[in-house]
């Protein structure tokens, strides 16, 4: 329960994070589209983060089938790809730690950690 619990909220702050980036990414390469300005390092660094978290289902489903996927899913039907992306990055970052979790290095470090906190105060 507590797994199912994880993969929902990460997939839900994944989905909330891809999307507001993708809109910031957005705007302001539209606020330049007309100057011919080009993309600050910073702007180039946001489209690349946004495209990472596109990936796995997301950024190749659109740059391989764009014109495809908009008739297998339009409207508000255009989210579903988008929300499994994000469930996937729940499953596989909730996969993740678990295994991280069973490692026996990766217990002594946390436990560690844990000492060093409780004694902090």
């Amino acid at each position: 329960m507590k797994k199912l619990l994880a993969i929902i909220l990460i997939a839900i702050g994944h989905a909330v994070l891809t999307f507001v980036l993708f809109l910031h990414s957005f705007m302001l390469g539209s606020s330049q589209l007309d100057t011919g300005v080009p993309a600050t390092v910073g702007e180039q660094f946001l489209g690349v983060v946004v495209e990472i978290l596109m990936w796995p289902l997301l950024a190749p489903l659109v740059d391989w089938g764009g014109k495809y996927v908009i008739r297998i899913f339009p409207g508000f039907l255009g989210y579903i790809p988008c929300f499994i992306n994000s469930l996937l990055w729940g499953i596989i970052i909730v996969w993740i730690w678990c295994k991280l979790k069973k490692n026996k290095r990766f217990k002594t470090f946390t436990t560690s950690a844990s000492i060093k906190q409780q004694n902090k105060f």
